[in-house]
């Protein structure tokens, strides 16, 4: 595989393992756009670039992070779109959703973004239907219900803690919501933003500083628990919100292994290098067996992983069930 080094200003260029099968190889120029910078993304590219390397294909690779910028994002897709690429590759929920906005003809792979369908980029995840497949880290709330059911089964009241901005939540919170009514778990639901202050988004520092009144807000309910789904700005910044919980002895669950990591008691997790180098197989089939990601189905983590955190359950004083830590894939101590 090569890099095409190109320089754009304030855009960075990832640089990349350089392979090629044969000298008379066919190459193929592939687009990647990555949403941001972030642990989750860093895993599933270990697991793509693998997956490419072993399948010996001649690939110009040019990688371009848009920061988290929508308008940046928008002019890679535009420039990859102009460049003819042969595919492109969408890192993120948003990156997935500005990809199917702004790219028709080429076929687009995702990774590292939320389940398609609430994202509305297909309507079925077997026959995509469009130009559009790829993986997904979304792991289905009932799963995680009853994992958390396992891990405190006197969880009856929940409260919710999240930005309804963030890509995950459109996917996440619907399916929650119907999952604790049909589990008969009470759902308390607190939101917080980053708002639009003279125009500009607010500051990041002045969205987590909100953190600890919103969770006020949510345990002055009286829940047995508090959820955090798949949000970086708030597993990055567990501590707001543990400084609240822990006194008054309320677990945290998660839906983002940076949030059991960072002091959440358990939650379930997707393999992310391991749907990275399932991905490769996938892009492998659309460049070298010339198929259509109309008919390429969406991949899942059928399997995800158990994680507790030990040290979380010590703060709150609490005793994890034996059988839950023993059948764990990762238990933090």
């Amino acid at each position: 595989m090569k890099l095409k080094n190109v320089t754009f200003c304030f855009i960075v260029i990832f640089s990349l393992i350089s392979f090629s099968a044969t000298l008379n190889a066919e190459e193929y120029k592939v687009g990647v756009m990555l949403w941001k910078t972030a642990g989750s993304y860093d895993e599933g590219m270990k697991g793509l670039q693998k997956g490419l390397s072993e399948s010996r294909l001649s690939i110009d690779q040019e990688l371009i992070n848009a920061n988290g910028s929508k308008e940046k994002a928008v002019e890679i897709f535009q420039g990859f779109v102009k460049a003819k690429k042969d595919l492109i590759i969408a890192f993120g929920s948003h990156g997935s959703k500005l990809a199917f906005e702004q790219v028709k003809e080429i076929p687009v792979v995702v990774l590292g973004g939320n389940t398609p369908l609430a994202l509305g980029i297909v309507k079925d995840l077997k026959n995509p239907g469009g130009n559009i497949t790829g993986s997904s880290y979304f792991i289905d709330p009932k799963k995680q219900l009853k994992y958390f059911k396992m891990v405190f089964p006197e969880l009856k009241t929940l409260g919710i803690l999240y930005n309804p901005e963030n890509g995950a939540s459109l996917a996440e919170v619907p399916a929650t919501k119907i999952y604790c009514q049909e589990m008969q778990i009470n759902l308390i639901e607190k939101i917080v933003n980053r708002e639009l202050i003279e125009g500009k988004l607010e500051l990041y520092d002045s969205f987590v500083k909100k953190l600890p009144l919103a969770t006020k807000s949510i345990v002055s309910k009286k829940v047995d628990a508090v959820l955090i789904p798949t949000n970086s700005e708030i597993s990055d910044n567990m501590e707001y919100v543990l400084k609240i919980t822990d006194p008054s002895k309320i677990p945290v669950f998660a839906y983002a292994e940076k949030g059991v990591e960072n002091g959440a008691l358990a939650g379930l997790t997707s393999d992310n290098v391991k749907l990275g180098y399932e991905t490769a197989k996938i892009i492998v089939r659309i460049l070298k067996d010339k198929e259509s990601p109309v008919n390429i189905p969406f991949i899942f983590d059928e399997f995800p992983r158990m994680i507790i955190n030990l040290k979380a359950a010590k703060k709150i004083e609490y005793e994890v069930p034996f059988s839950v830590v023993a059948a764990a894939d990762k238990v933090i101590k």
